[in-house]
């Protein structure tokens, strides 16, 4: 039996968590009655924070509604979301660097997934991607370096009959036994069953 070697297309989407998306949802809801109840108080100044804090966190988590995947990859390149839900499909062969970086401000330290290229560079943190970054980018670089092939068989020339399969050849057909069938005898092109002409007119005088 011959076989043929194909590739096999892997797909991997990162998406943000949705905890994370409802929570910016119930954070906007939360700051937007707490910026009601300062404005009915005369508290002005706080009412403009809340209701500052609530624009922010709606935005955010109307982002997370509209384009929850911020990032897929194949062994093609990439799909990247950029600004609040613009989506651009990049080669590999536009990306120069992929690699994650740590950032530090204000005593704080996080990790961020840069994907650059010529003109650009995409960062993403682990709260978009719903895994940590190190794991985004070692898939990456399993992407980009390739497919492996995979090895498929392929049927053998000739039509299955029940448990027995027909094999062509030049001058007859012979009958192989499927695992599970009964051999049979060898008969020549008669695929329809008919057995009309079968035995030959000799052995049929014979009888």
């Amino acid at each position: 039996m011959s076989g043929w070697v194909g590739v096999m297309s892997v797909s991997i989407r990162w998406r943000v968590r949705r905890d994370l998306m409802l929570a910016k949802a119930a954070g906007a809801v939360a700051f937007g009655a707490l910026a009601v109840v300062a404005w009915v108080s005369f508290d002005k100044a706080g009412a403009f924070l809340a209701a500052g804090a609530a624009v922010l966190l709606g935005v955010l988590a109307l982002r997370d509604v509209v384009a929850p995947e911020r990032l897929a990859a194949d062994h093609t390149g990439l799909t990247v979301v950029s600004g609040f839900a613009d989506r651009r499909r990049l080669a590999w062969a536009e990306v120069e660097r992929t690699e994650v970086r740590e950032h530090t401000r204000y005593g704080l330290r996080w990790r961020l997934l840069e994907i650059e290229t010529e003109d650009d560079l995409y960062q993403f943190g682990a709260h978009e991607l719903g895994v940590p970054c190190a794991d985004a980018a070692a898939e990456l670089a399993s992407l980009r370096s390739g497919p492996e092939p995979t090895a498929a068989p392929v049927p053998s020339a000739g039509t299955a009959w029940g448990n027995t399969a027909w094999v062509n050849t030049p001058s007859q057909n012979t009958a192989a036994s499927v695992p599970g069938g009964t051999p049979v005898e060898t008969r020549p092109d008669n695929r329809s069953g008919d057995r009309a002409d079968w035995p030959p007119d000799g052995e049929r005088d014979q009888e």
